[in-house]
């Protein structure tokens, strides 16, 4: 997969996205978000574009569930600050506490997660605000089969279910993606070194693995970033390019690379 990182002139943007000098992203979930991503998803955004002043805003809720449960998260005061915040961008990651065995139901799920992506848009209309961009986010796969959590956490949802949920419902309300579960090592877990010990929330590495996948989506949807499908020569030896254009700013640098995650002996080719 290439990437073509283009910082557009005032001709090359969507109208509807005119060119900034700000935007502010409010990053909303459980504790995936309460835990500290959006402070490598700033970096990362700042690396790849520093003509513009980004402001990422953390409004994670540990223990939060998008369904209605006495953890809703559209029910609490943090998401209030969310919305008070007017972001041009929201990233919206639940799902993990949503499938406990207690509190499991995809059609309750999806009816939530809608209801959550209504608010936020009902909130911008009422204040004649453009509407945000709305991200929903896959949420990393779960790796222990023996611990605590896993007890209460059923894999098969986490792992099989809203892998599969998620970007159809993102489809339906005409929503961007970003998928912490691929990232993170996918249905095959491949990279259980991003995670902590008990095999549900990301450590460092995995946060900032999350923080390059959002910021490479954030991008897109501002139109910075064009992605490009190599041609089948290139895709057979797994590369990646990366192409600067001309624009207006003039510290514009590539913010994706291949990385090599390297455990228990072998390395895990992870493009981030």
């Amino acid at each position: 997969m290439g990437l073509t990182v283009a910082v557009p002139t005032n001709e090359g943007l969507n109208e509807a996205q005119p060119q900034r000098s700000s935007i502010t992203i409010a990053c909303c979930g459980d504790s995936h978000t309460r835990s500290g991503y959006p402070k490598d998803l700033q970096k990362a955004l700042q690396r790849a574009v520093s003509g513009v002043t980004w402001e990422v805003l953390n409004f994670g809720a540990c223990g939060a569930t998008a369904s209605k449960t006495q953890r809703e998260y559209g029910k609490t005061q943090i998401f209030r600050k969310a919305l008070a915040s007017s972001a041009d961008i929201v990233a919206l990651l639940l799902g993990t506490n949503d499938a406990h065995k207690v509190y499991w139901s995809e059609a309750g799920f999806v009816a939530s997660v809608t209801d959550l992506v209504q608010q936020i848009r009902d909130n911008s209309a009422a204040k004649g605000r453009p509407l945000p961009g709305i991200l929903l986010g896959v949420p990393p796969p779960l790796y222990k089969r023996n611990s605590v959590m896993r007890s209460m956490i059923q894999m098969s949802v986490v792992n099989h279910d809203l892998p599969r949920i998620i970007p159809q419902l993102a489809a339906e309300l005409d929503l961007g993606v970003f998928d912490a579960f691929s990232v993170l090592g996918g249905a095959n877990l491949l990279l259980p070194g991003v995670m902590l010990s008990d095999g549900v929330h990301m450590n460092q590495i995995g946060r900032r693995l999350l923080a390059q996948q959002l910021a490479k989506q954030v991008l897109i949807h501002l139109g910075f970033v064009h992605e490009e499908v190599d041609s089948p020569k290139s895709q057979s030896s797994n590369s990646t390019t990366t192409t600067v254009t001309t624009s207006p700013f003039a510290n514009t640098r590539r913010f994706l690379s291949c990385a090599d995650v390297k455990r228990k002996g072998r390395a895990v080719h992870q493009i981030c």
